[in-house]
């Protein structure tokens, strides 16, 4: 097996040095060599001003010749990618089937109230954290954070035993300890989940280096199983969140516990993937945003100055939306 391993082992090295080679010896500029960063602006919500940048119908007359990027799809995903690209000087074209460019930044209205339809919470964005940097960048520091309470969500039960609430904290220690206050008979449990949740969060970078790497090479360390022998990330991933759970081993209650979180990340019980996202939520509290409101605006906002330097030529896409347009 050894003797397999090391022939593997220094034909990959040799590969990712020709492809790290290749990333960093290219013209584009570094998309982050220049801080962007400034004060938030205010919000625009005169309805007019924001049709005149946001509402741009579909025109194939628009389309720039010699794109270097086309961008399928207008949602959190699409729109950071673009960014970045243009911020690489990148020609890049945004293309949305929907009659509503922005995917889950989309908000809707209902008698005077205004609803999210994507993220309303998310983990590690404190200032210094890289989550925080990247958003940063791309938006030009227009999105405004601040923490959430703590519990940030209360999970509720009910049953044939009646109503139970469990409280989510921020922070590991307070998350914890609110655990193992509503299951003092499982702390063993509670423990080893929270291990693996740091093992496995640790290993995220793999999943990011096998898209830099040749697929037949990717197949190949898959064929022999090496990938989830030496990924405890990759590993976690080819089991269910149930499996999970029933190793650890924990309760019914328990379990519904652990893996409340993971509808917000498109997963359900129990084909969730085992690798935890939890491990966004340990380290810091929650952080709230008007993200549907300013992200839209923020991005635009970038493009806008890419434009008046021909970075990106033009962005042919169906308006963002946001209850005042409506």
């Amino acid at each position: 097996m050894w003797l397999l391993l090391l022939p593997l082992a220094a034909l990959l090295l040799a590969v990712l040095g020709k492809v790290c080679a290749g990333l960093f010896s290219g013209s584009s500029p570094n998309p982050f060599s220049e801080d962007v960063k400034r004060p938030p602006a205010p919000l625009v919500t005169d309805k007019e001003a924001r049709k005149k940048v946001l509402k741009q119908a579909f025109s194939a007359s628009r389309v720039p010749e010699k794109l270097d990027v086309v961008v399928i799809g207008s949602g959190f995903g699409g729109l950071a990618a673009a960014a970045i690209l243009t911020k690489a000087g990148k020609r890049v074209l945004v293309l949305e089937q929907h009659t509503k460019a922005g995917g889950c930044c989309h908000t809707f209205g209902q008698d005077g109230l205004e609803f999210d339809t994507g993220i309303h919470y998310i983990g590690r964005m404190q200032e210094g954290s890289f989550g925080r940097f990247i958003l940063d960048q791309i938006t030009e520091g227009q999105l405004d954070w601040a923490p959430t309470a703590s519990p940030f969500d209360i999970m509720v039960l009910e049953g044939p035993n009646g109503r139970k609430e469990f409280p989510m904290y921020s922070g590991e220690k307070a998350y914890i300890q609110g655990l193992k206050e509503k299951f003092p008979q499982e702390e063993a449990a509670i423990d080893k989940y929270i291990r693996l949740v740091k093992v496995v969060s640790r290993g995220v970078i793999h999943a990011i280096l096998l898209k830099i790497l040749p697929l037949p090479m990717v197949q190949a360390l898959n064929k022999y199983g090496l990938l989830t022998r030496f990924s405890p990330f990759l590993h976690a991933s080819t089991q269910s969140l149930a499996k999970v759970l029933r190793e650890l081993p924990a309760s019914p209650e328990l379990q519904a516990v652990l893996s409340y979180i993971f509808p917000t990340y498109g997963g359900y019980w129990p084909w969730a993937p085992g690798s935890s996202w939890l491990s966004v939520f340990l380290p810091e509290p929650a952080w709230l945003t008007e993200m549907e409101q300013h992200t839209p605006q923020a991005l635009w906002s970038l493009w806008r100055r890419c434009l008046s330097t021909s970075l990106l030529d033009t962005l042919i896409k169906i308006p963002f939306t946001h209850a005042l347009d409506d």
